[in-house]
């Protein structure tokens, strides 16, 4: 009788000890070009959620005024048999100054767009287009890897 008892509770931790690990390793934060949330008047933020991330390395990226700023991300290891999600945060100056040369100013209504492709062929994605809605919050969007074209 203990001997049953003993198996289900073993088999609980493993499985839990696995799901946490999972969650863990799963939902990671990406920063480029330094530390964000610190709302600067001088820089526009974005922050992009790149959902169902499978196995394949990824690239996001986000495009505003000609400029493009991009973020590998890695794919899942073999273990984790779970999509998670990465969040790529990405800092665009808003205007021109000595450290910006040729920075077009960046303000409420100019567009922007974000994408999410395959690393290994980056002909391929998804997108998303937007607008800039707030100069005091960054910018959020979500983007579905799974929403890739499949080769």
């Amino acid at each position: 009788m203990y001997k049953k008892f003993t198996a289900v509770i073993s088999l609980a931790v493993v499985a839990i000890a696995i799901m946490g690990a999972t969650t863990i390793s799963g939902v990671q934060t990406a920063r480029a070009n330094g530390e964000l949330g610190e709302g600067s008047p001088n820089r526009e933020e974005f922050q992009i959620s790149v959902r169902n991330i499978k196995h394949a390395d990824l690239i996001a990226s986000v495009t505003i005024d000609g400029l493009t700023k991009k973020l590998n991300i890695k794919g899942n290891p073999s273990y984790i048999d779970a999509p998670t999600q990465q969040i790529a945060r990405f800092r665009f100056d808003r205007h021109e100054d000595a450290s910006t040369p040729n920075v077009l100013p960046i303000k409420l209504g100019d567009e922007y767009t974000a994408c999410v492709s395959k690393k290994h062929d980056k002909s391929e994605g998804t997108c998303l287009r937007s607008s800039i809605d707030s100069i005091t919050t960054p910018q959020t969007k979500n983007l579905y890897a799974d929403f890739i074209p499949d080769d």
